[in-house]
C-alpha cells in the first residue's frame, strides 16, 4: 500500500467532489497517516465530516489544521460551522465574529454570526420567530434550526415518582416553559419495507418510525460523542443502573430503553381541524422528557416540525409539579389506561379517578366512536352529520346524568356538533353549543378540545349574522388561547378559518 499521502488525498479529494463523504474520509485519514503534519489534510477531513454531520470530528480536525499552520480562515470559519453543529452557540459565534474581523472580505461569515447570535438569544431569552416556524415546519419532515430554551423551570426529585419539573417561580397561564429540538427522530415512510418489530420493554408492537428513531440516536452519538451525557442521563428504566458510559462509547441497549421510555409523536391529538389525520412518527426529546404525565395537565405541548414547544395551560404556584399529558386525555379510558401501563405506571389524576368509578365510561366511548367513524366518512356533509349526530348527543347526555364534572366526551361532540352546524349555515345553533363547551372545559382541558379553534368557528357564525362586536370578541378570545405570540403568527396559523 502506498504511503504517499498526496496520492491519496488526490482520490480522496475526487470522492469528496462526488458526494462519496464516506470513503474521501477514510482516504483523508489514511492522508493523515502518512503525513501527519500536513494540515491541509486536517481542513479537507474536517469538511468532509461537516458534510456528514460528525460536528465533533469537524471541530478538532479544523482545529488541529489551525495549530499545524493551516488556512487559518478556513479552519476558523470550520470551527464555527461545527461549532453550530454542536449546537455550542456561543462558541460558534465568536468564531464567526474572528473571521468576520481578521477577513472582511468572507462573504458567507457574517450570515453565519447572524445565524449565531439568533440562536443565542432564543436560548437565553425564549424569543422565538414562531411565524418563521410555522411556514418552516410545513414541509415534508420538517427540521428546524432553533436553539433549545428553558424558562422558569427546574429538573427536580419527586417523592414516589423520581425526577420530574416544579416551577422555579410563580407563572401565569400562557407562559412559555421549554422550546426543544429533537435529539432523534424517525418517520415511518424513511423504511422501504415492511417491519414487524416486538418491543420487549413496553411489550407492544414496534413501528418503524420507533427503531428508526433508536438508530438515529445512535448515529447523533456516533457522530457527536459530546452529547452522550444528555442522553444517558434520561430515565431508561427502574432495573437499569445509571453508569458512566466511557466517551465515545454506544450503548445500544440502553439507547433503546430510552427511546421506548421517552418517545413522543406528533400524533398527539386535540380537537381540531387535523384531528382527522394522524402520522407515524417518533421523536426524542431532552428536557420535555423530565415531565411527569397528568391527563390534566398544566402544561400544554404543541409542535413544529421536530421541535416541541411547551406552555403553561394553568396558572402554577412556585414548586409545583408542572405535568405533560404522554397521551391525548380525549382518549377513551381503557386506552389511556393500557397505554400508560405500558410505560409501567397508573395515572391517578382527576380525570382517570372520575373514569375509573364512571360505570357507564365504556358505554359511553363505544357511543362516541360510532359517531367518530361516522364522522371521518362524511367529514364533507355537515347537514348528515348533524342528523346522525343529535340523536347521540342525546344518548351521551344521558350517560353523564349522575357524574357532574370532566364531562369530556360531551364537549366533544358538542365541539365537533356546533363546527358541523356552522358549516350548515345554522350559526345560532353552532354559537348555542360552544357556549355549553365553555361551561364543560373550565380546565387545563380546553387546550385538548383546541378552544382557540373554537372560538373562531364562533367568531364566524356572529359575523354571518352580522354581530361585528362579538366577532372581535371571539377572535381576541381565540388569540388568547391560542399560544401565538403576535397576531402575524395568529393570522397565519389559522389563516384558512379566518
Amino acid at each position: 500500500m502506498s504511503k504517499d499521502a498526496e496520492k491519496w488525498k488526490n482520490e480522496a479529494n475526487e470522492f469528496f467532489r462526488n458526494g462519496k463523504y464516506d470513503k474521501a474520509l477514510f482516504l483523508y485519514d489514511r492522508a493523515i497517516r502518512c503525513n501527519p503534519e500536513n494540515p491541509v489534510l486536517y481542513l479537507n477531513k474536517s469538511m468532509t465530516c461537516l458534510k456528514m454531520d460528525a460536528f465533533y470530528n469537524a471541530y478538532e480536525s479544523a482545529k488541529i489544521g489551525l495549530e499545524k499552520c493551516g488556512d487559518r480562515e478556513k479552519a476558523i470559519y470550520r470551527m464555527g460551522l461545527a461549532a453550530y453543529g454542536m449546537r455550542e452557540w456561543k462558541k460558534a459565534a465568536d468564531h464567526f465574529l474572528e473571521v468576520v474581523k481578521e477577513f472582511p472580505a468572507n462573504e458567507f461569515a457574517p450570515e453565519q454570526l447572524k445565524r449565531a447570535i439568533s440562536r443565542i438569544s432564543e436560548e437565553r431569552n425564549g424569543k422565538y420567530d414562531f411565524k418563521k416556524m410555522f411556514v418552516e415546519s410545513k414541509k415534508e419532515k420538517a427540521e428546524l434550526d432553533v436553539a433549545d430554551y428553558k424558562g422558569p423551570i427546574e429538573i427536580s426529585n419527586i417523592p414516589g415518582k423520581g425526577r420530574g419539573i416544579i416551577a422555579s417561580k410563580d407563572i401565569k397561564e400562557g407562559t412559555l416553559f421549554a422550546v426543544s429540538k429533537a435529539f432523534a427522530r424517525g418517520y415511518s415512510q424513511d423504511f422501504p419495507g415492511i417491519l414487524i418489530a416486538i418491543n420487549m420493554i413496553r411489550k407492544e408492537a414496534d413501528t418503524a418510525a420507533h427503531m428508526l428513531q433508536v438508530i438515529h440516536a445512535m448515529e447523533q452519538l456516533q457522530k457527536n460523542p459530546k452529547r452522550a451525557k444528555e442522553l444517558y442521563d434520561l430515565y431508561s428504566g427502574d432495573t437499569v443502573k445509571n453508569e458512566e458510559i466511557p466517551f465515545g462509547i454506544i450503548d445500544a441497549a440502553r439507547i433503546h430503553r430510552i427511546g421506548a421510555l421517552n418517545r413522543f409523536s406528533n400524533d398527539y391529538m386535540t380537537l381540531n381541524e387535523d384531528q382527522l389525520e394522524k402520522t407515524d412518527d417518533a421523536h426524542l426529546f431532552i428536557l420535555p422528557s423530565f415531565f411527569n404525565h397528568s391527563c390534566i395537565a398544566n402544561a400544554y405541548r404543541t409542535f413544529y416540525g421536530d421541535v416541541m414547544v411547551i406552555y403553561a395551560a394553568a396558572d402554577i404556584k412556585k414548586g409545583e409539579e408542572i405535568y405533560l399529558s404522554y397521551i391525548c386525555p380525549l382518549t377513551e379510558y381503557s386506552k389511556r389506561k393500557e397505554t400508560l401501563n405500558s410505560w409501567k405506571f397508573e395515572c391517578h389524576c382527576q380525570l382517570c379517578e372520575t373514569d375509573s368509578k364512571d360505570k357507564l365510561c365504556f358505554k359511553r366511548d363505544r357511543i362516541f366512536a360510532e359517531f367518530f367513524k361516522y364522522l371521518k366518512a362524511n367529514r364533507n356533509s355537515p347537514k348528515k352529520v348533524v342528523a346522525k349526530g343529535e340523536p347521540i348527543l342525546k344518548k351521551i347526555r344521558e350517560t353523564y346524568s349522575d357524574r357532574n364534572e370532566y364531562k369530556i366526551r360531551l364537549a366533544e361532540m358538542l365541539m365537533f356538533l356546533s363546527q358541523m352546524y356552522a358549516d350548515s349555515d345554522n350559526p345560532l345553533k353552532s354559537i348555542q353549543y360552544f357556549e355549553e363547551v365553555l361551561t364543560l372545559v373550565d380546565n387545563p382541558l380546553k387546550y385538548s378540545v383546541n378552544i382557540a379553534f373554537g372560538y373562531i368557528n364562533i367568531a364566524q357564525c356572529y359575523s354571518r349574522i352580522g354581530n361585528v362586536q362579538k366577532f372581535n370578541e371571539m377572535i381576541q378570545k381565540a388569540y388568547e388561547f391560542s399560544f401565538c405570540n403576535n397576531k402575524d403568527h395568529f393570522k397565519m396559523r389559522f389563516s384558512r378559518f379566518l
